[in-house]
């Protein structure tokens, strides 16, 4: 992952993995009516930007555009799938804006904090996908950018246009469960979103125990709680990653 300097901002920006359309490398912003389209491997000149926050890497742009709410959840990168980016396994998924139209709901407004000017962040006249729904409205989903960098929108699920697309997060997952050991704090995700993260206390092949809050182990299928620890079913995972300090 490669590390740009650019005058004039605090962000941290990285050059790191391509996106591809039908199996090929291409600039990110093209239009995916299709979906067809996946994120993987750096290919030199058409790298994709991404801007650090805290333990997340969020990319500077859309990487697509013209591609619906719902197109984007049927391939996993609304609350996230595994992918692998030159060797490193990543949770691949869309912001969370949250829903109300006020500062600080969500990750796009701890972006502008970050940087806000749209030489860098590329929010003008081209809407983010974010995870939730409209309140009030099960068929709208929540989107931000647009006609400003504070703006919000309110689009249909099934709606895909030219100015509204998928901009991707980046979370680390470890490789291995051999890149952790007991005492460690991890997460784990699941494939609607759900997260669960407390201290690793034991794991086999099938499953993993950890001492997390009490109802973080109740309520997904894929974990139960015995005791004061909660029971995680391996196979039912996304992925697992290193629970990090981010203050």
């Amino acid at each position: 992952m490669e590390k740009i300097e650019v005058l004039n901002t605090r962000a941290q920006i990285f050059k790191h993995g391509s996106v591809y359309f039908d199996g090929l490398a291409a600039h990110p912003g093209f239009n995916c009516g299709s979906g067809n389209f996946d994120i993987g491997d750096t290919v030199a000149g058409m790298e994709l930007r991404w801007i650090q926050m805290g333990n997340i890497l969020v990319a500077d742009r859309c990487v697509c555009v013209d591609i619906s709410w719902d197109m984007l959840n049927s391939l996993g990168y609304i609350f996230g799938r595994q992918i692998s980016i030159d060797g490193q396994p990543y949770l691949c998924r869309s912001l969370k804006v949250g829903t109300g139209k006020t500062e600080d709901s969500g990750e796009w407004d701890k972006l502008l904090k970050v940087e806000s000017a749209n030489s860098l962040i590329h929010w003008k006249n081209c809407y983010s996908w974010g995870q939730e729904t409209t309140d009030g409205f099960l068929k709208s989903r929540e989107a931000r950018g647009g006609s400003s960098a504070h703006s919000w929108a309110h689009c249909l699920a099934d709606c895909h246009e030219p100015d509204i697309g998928f901009r991707p997060v980046l979370e680390p997952l470890i490789s291995s469960m051999s890149d952790v050991s007991v005492g460690n704090n991890i997460k784990v995700y699941g494939s609607q979103g759900q997260m669960i993260e407390g201290t690793l206390a034991g794991f086999t092949e099938y499953d993993l125990a950890m001492r997390a809050e009490p109802s973080d182990a109740d309520m997904f299928g894929w974990a139960v709680r015995c005791g004061e620890e909660g029971i995680v079913n391996r196979s039912a995972l996304i992925g697992i990653g290193e629970s990090v300090n981010e203050s």
